[in-house]
């Protein structure tokens, strides 16, 4: 087996870290990392782990039709990376968010029909669950607070809808933390570390009581490449490993760097929270999210 893989928006934070490991499967013949280098770092053309006889990058828009039609039908395997990761209400993050994270999915669905593509891989969200105190699993019904949520939850309908010509793999994604060679502060857990790392100090809004899942990179890019060597069944699939407290994040912050200052801001607001499990932990078996660890790689890679 000789597989072709196309990952968008694969020169990203979780990209970097997949297409490092996608490089060392033998099965894997070529990797086509399709992103417009939106992000401000060229981190990824740094990494010195990347396979370079199999990864080819070529640089274009999730919205460039013709040039994503031309990758597509030399793929065996796409992994669906691209995204706008943005908590914004302003009229231009609403449309960007609109074009990218619905459209954009929409587009690549339509240029996977009749293309010869067995498998596409789509990175969404947790978030799509909205808020709640009771767990939620692939069978519980979404309902996004976000703009963020609403065009990810959008966007895995026009997959889904192609579940009967191949194989469609949604991963509802908990917040992500752990190294890689494409730094990002995105998600509490990252932006903790970093804001302490630099700033020595971290501003929590509210009293920090309230659940947020998370899931590790490393555990994400394993799940990730098991679906792209082994036969999942096309539906939704949660991956989060920890119901986390943001308090629980600020011990392990402490831990790693006691000189922190936190800063309390409306410490009487309860922030309501979000509960995640899954129905698939066999298929994907995880393990207690260790943050320590997450965060102590952090640390081996700081320059300061």
């Amino acid at each position: 087996m000789s597989l072709k893989i196309l990952v968008t928006g694969g020169a990203g934070y979780v990209g970097a870290a997949l297409v490092e490991q996608l490089g060392k499967l033998p099965s894997v013949a070529e990797i086509k990392v399709y992103d417009n280098l939106f992000l401000p770092t060229r981190d990824f053309f740094f990494n010195t782990f990347l396979n370079k006889e199999k990864v080819k990058f070529v640089e274009g828009d999730i919205l460039d039709t013709r040039k994503l039609s031309q990758l597509v039908k030399s793929a065996d395997v796409i992994i669906h990376l691209a995204s706008v990761h943005s908590a914004g209400h302003d009229n231009a993050t609403l449309h960007l968010l609109e074009q990218v994270n619905h459209w954009g999915t929409a587009e690549l669905g339509y240029a996977a029909e009749g293309s010869g593509v067995k498998k596409i891989l789509f990175l969404s969200t947790t978030e799509v669950y909205g808020r709640g105190e009771t767990l939620k699993t692939e069978k519980s019904e979404t309902n996004p607070a976000s703009p963020f949520a609403q065009k990810k939850l959008r966007g895995e309908a026009h997959l889904l809808r192609l579940a009967n010509d191949f194989t469609i793999n949604v991963f509802r994604v908990g917040t992500v933390v752990g190294h890689s060679h494409v730094k990002s502060d995105k998600g509490v857990a990252n932006a903790f570390f970093y804001d302490a790392l630099i700033k020595k100090k971290v501003t929590i809004h509210g009293d920090g009581k309230q659940f947020r899942p998370f899931v590790s990179l490393r555990f994400l890019v394993s799940s990730l490449v098991k679906s792209v060597e082994n036969e999942v069944s096309s539906g939704i699939y949660n991956l989060s490993q920890s119901n986390l407290q943001i308090l629980d994040l600020l011990e392990e912050v402490k831990n790693v760097l006691p000189e922190t200052e936190f800063i309390f801001t409306n410490h009487h607001l309860h922030l309501p929270s979000l509960l995640v499990s899954s129905d698939f932990s066999d298929l994907f078996p995880t393990q207690k999210m260790d943050m320590a660890h997450e965060y102590g790689e952090y640390l081996k890679q700081a320059k300061i």
